[in-house]
């Protein structure tokens, strides 16, 4: 029989480095592989062959033991045979599928009207085939006998009944789960190219590899299916199809996959470890791929023998970065981009621009005169160009929309701009994480974005043209605006010490409080003393307690379990010393002993007080108004207070029913021409107003002022930030600069000197950008005197 093989083994070859990638172990075997059509399935290799009597049959070879079987005997022509796991597929009598059990050799039409077939796959559970003159792609379920219809597409790979295959007629990469009857669009095929038509798309149940033109050479993508709206990412690219592409494997393991290249007419077999992406040559010496049995490489060599070869990641290889694989941005339907709309926005009424699918307008409600260039603007699409879109999300970041060009003249008063967003894009009640970005520098900086009610769009006011699109980012917190907030706030707190306050008054400490395994940890004897408790100090056994009037409570050096009222009690950290003072959990100390500890993240403290003074009041609507603690029914001490509405208005210390100390007041609406929804100041206040140190922070996380007010105007020392860059820095009375102070302009500093109700008066010092002195002396209301 022709199809008879000899088999023997000669052992293990370690074979050094096969790329800088991998190092490799080879398994070398006396398997003779067959001629042609020869694949990997399960642990045998799998092909047609020809009987003593010329007939067509299925044969296997076990690659463990080397056993040959003869699969099959019927005298039919077969072709189109392809085989996977336990079982095999083919046609027979060119229009009949047959379902072949490679282990008991069990042969099964299956139950489906004969026709011109292509492509059979299967499962064992379910076989996919492909219907050449609809282009449609089938699958048939052995155990229902039911057929059903997947879609237009072909190179169909079928695993655990999840179906990916390329999409008719774009070459769309597609998934089918059998289970939900869903059909998933995984990446649009003329995206970035077009996916190499002859190329087998290749699956095994979570990756999925295919190879894609790109930019007139070819990139091989890989993309987890089980990510959701994940990206392809590339694992190589290349210059040129081999010759003998249409009729060379791709294959697939659990972590590798493999595939075969052309380097100027040499065929060379490039791996990839599709985690880590490490990707090189694992085969140059005239090998060819057959197959990936347990993640090994089965190769045929020059000699027709058959060699297993194991890659291991050397560590010195280098994926392809992920900020050149593939654009982020959303496919445009119908691959038409939109028209660039132009106009102006001038005359004596209001005033609207809108693209042309109607996805963003950029609009003003304030009449202006109309000047020659001034009022011009323009929208339009926004290529990603050489990824520059990509390369500027952060992780966790995606598009919700498609990215806009605004062109404009900076106007004196706000445009509004309103873009929509794809729902299908945004996780079920994540709306909330959604904003309105621009890029800048390279990097999608968040402007923020309030939503319209009812409609699926974000609004806002801009001031610079630019580059702008809804971005989702999958942040801890429910809405990206706290997000943002959160992380100014607590950058601008890193630095500076917790605070602690008990019973209202702030507590002084020989050592700052330490955070430590996530709680605040301060100095036993001042809280303990502060507490009213009577100390004992136990230098054997390193032991701290404390008692007042029934309670006691003990804590021991090194040891995370303490004794409160004779009970043990697990704490969050163990007590440890710090330049020679014993640090205890503050939170687990106050409350053992009654009271009630507050943490404000805002304020970097720690309010502690007895909860017997904490209550509620209430609007006349039976709306909540404050919660926290009362005396005489009225606000004193930590508390919030809410509007009518619910939102939060102060977060903060009260007396007799004013805001009074430290706190944080969230701004909504207008305060004079401005809208200050979403923005918060942290500082000291007094009757309700900042008087004291303030902190001011937009809505979309950027600092706006910083330094001392009286009532609400600055007065002292301060700050001033324009779109989160530092403007003035110096002193300040009654709102305006007065005294000495710095000015800035795009980060550096421009002028330095004195001011006289904001104008510059007297000495100062003009700079250019590198940092030297322009021009310097007296200044009579803003003009340099000669």
């Amino acid at each position: 029989m022709s199809a008879a093989l000899c088999v023997g083994w000669l052992g293990f070859v370690h074979g050094g480095y096969a790329a800088n990638a991998f190092s490799y172990t080879d398994k070398q075997t006396e398997i003779t592989a067959p001629e042609r059509g020869v694949m990997v399935a399960g642990g045998s290799l799998v092909w047609m062959g020809q009987d003593d009597a010329g007939w067509d049959q299925i044969f296997s070879r076990n690659l463990e033991t080397g056993e040959l079987k003869q699969l099959t005997s019927s005298q039919t022509y077969k072709e189109r045979l392809s085989a996977n796991g336990d079982y095999a597929v083919y046609l027979e009598k060119r229009q009949q599928i047959v379902l072949l059990n490679l282990q008991s050799g069990n042969a099964a039409q299956i139950d489906v009207k004969p026709d011109f077939y292509d492509e059979p796959r299967t499962d064992g559970h379910y076989v996919t085939y492909h219907q050449p003159t609809e282009n449609m792609i089938y699958l048939y379920d052995t155990e229902t006998k039911e057929v059903k219809q997947i879609g237009k597409g072909r190179s169909a790979t079928i695993v655990d009944g999840v179906v990916a295959y390329s999409g008719f007629p774009e070459g769309d990469i597609m998934l089918y789960d059998v289970r939900t009857s869903e059909t998933r669009l995984l990446w649009k095929g003329k995206s970035e190219g077009s996916v190499v038509s002859t190329s087998q798309t290749i699956f095994n149940g979570k990756s999925v590899v295919w190879t894609q033109s790109f930019k007139g050479a070819y990139q091989t993508r890989v993309l987890d299916v089980t990510e959701k709206d994940a990206l392809p990412k590339v694992l190589n690219e290349f210059q040129k199809l081999p010759p003998t592409f249409p009729f060379l494997p791709n294959a697939i393991g659990s972590s590798i996959a493999a595939w075969t290249t052309d380097d100027h007419g040499k065929e060379q077999i490039v791996a990839a470890e599709m985690s880590s992406r490490q990707t090189d040559i694992a085969a140059d010496k005239g090998e060819q791929l057959l197959g990936i049995y347990r993640d090994q490489l089965v190769l045929k060599n020059k000699d027709n023998k058959i060699v297993l070869r194991s890659l291991q990641l050397t560590g010195q290889g280098k994926a392809v970065p992920d900020a050149v694989l593939v654009s982020a941005v959303p496919d445009i339907d119908g691959d038409r981009v939109p028209d660039a709309t132009f106009g102006f926005m001038g005359g004596k009424t209001s005033s609207k621009l809108a693209s042309s699918d109607n996805s963003v307008t950029v609009s003003t409600d304030t009449p202006r005169p109309y000047s020659y260039g001034g009022n011009d603007i323009s929208i339009y699409y926004q290529k990603d160009d050489n990824f520059m879109l990509t390369k500027a999300l952060k992780p966790g970041q995606k598009f919700v929309s498609h990215p806009w060009q605004l062109d404009f003249h900076s106007p004196d008063v706000p445009f509004h701009l309103s873009m929509t967003y794809m729902t299908k894009r945004v996780p079920q009640g994540e709306e909330g994480k959604l904003g309105i970005y621009r890029l800048k520098s390279g990097v999608w900086v968040y402007m923020g974005g309030l939503p319209d009610p009812g409609i699926q769009r974000l609004q806002m006011d801009i001031t610079d043209p630019g580059i702008y699109a809804v971005l989702y980012y999958d942040v801890p917190n429910a809405s990206i605006r706290d997000y943002w907030q959160r992380k100014a706030i607590d950058d601008y707190n890193a630095a500076k010490p917790i605070r602690v306050f008990l019973d209202g008054e702030e507590m002084a400490f020989h050592e700052q409080p330490v955070l430590k395994d996530g709680s605040t940890t301060v100095e036993f004897r001042p809280i303990f003393e502060k507490l009213g408790l009577q100390i004992d100090w136990n230098g054997d056994t390193q032991t701290v307690t404390g008692k007042k009037e029934g309670q006691s409570l003990q804590l021991a050096l090194g040891q995370t379990s303490a004794v409160v009222n004779g009970s043990a009690s697990e704490l969050p950290t163990a007590p440890f010393l710090n330049n020679g003072y014993t640090f205890v959990p503050l939170r687990f100390v106050g409350e053992a002993t009654g009271r009630k500890v507050v943490w404000d993240p805002n304020l970097k403290a720690v309010y502690i007080y007895d909860p017997a003074t904490e209550g509620k009041l209430y609007y006349k609507s039976g709306a909540l108004m404050y919660e926290g603690q009362l005396k005489d029914g009225k606000m004193n001490g930590k508390g919030k207070l809410y509007r009518e509405d619910g939102a939060l208005w102060y977060d903060a210390e009260f007396r007799d029913n004013e805001v009074a100390g430290w706190g944080t007041i969230y701004f909504s609406g207008f305060i004079g021409d401005v809208d200050r929804t979403g923005d918060i100041g942290i500082g000291q206040f007094k009757n309700g107003l900042p008087d004291g140190f303030l902190l001011d922070i937009s809505s979309n996380g950027l600092l706006q002022f910083e330094g001392h007010e009286i009532q609400g105007v600055p007065n002292g020392q301060a700050k001033l930030y324009v779109k989160g860059e530092l403007l003035y820095d110096g002193e300040y009375k009654n709102g305006k600069a007065n005294g000495y102070g710095k000015l800035y302009k795009n980060g550096k500093l421009d002028y330095e000197g004195y001011f006289v109700d904001g104008v510059r008066n007297g000495h100062g010092k003009e700079y250019n950008d590198d940092g030297t002195v322009y021009r310097e002396g007296e200044y009579v209301n803003g003009v340099l005197q000669k």
